[in-house]
């Protein structure tokens, strides 16, 4: 139930914001709406279904460990 209503929302706000980017021609703002709604989709969708994502302090810290 949790994840019908997040998409719900999800396409609500596409719904609302993506027509007046489009009609003002507003091409790279939708460019950047877009990914930043995407990566926000996915974290929200990741959280509902409880999928683990990597964290990225730990990332961060194997690249430039010293001695590694």
């Amino acid at each position: 139930m949790l994840i019908v209503l997040l998409i719900s929302a999800l396409v609500l706000i596409l719904a609302i914001e993506v027509p007046r980017l489009i009609k003002e021609k507003l091409w790279k703002e939708l460019a950047v709406f877009l990914f930043l709604w995407a990566a926000g989709s996915f974290v929200s969708l990741s959280v509902v279904l409880r999928i683990e994502l990597p964290n990225p302090t730990d990332i961060i810290n194997a690249i430039f460990a010293p001695g590694s």
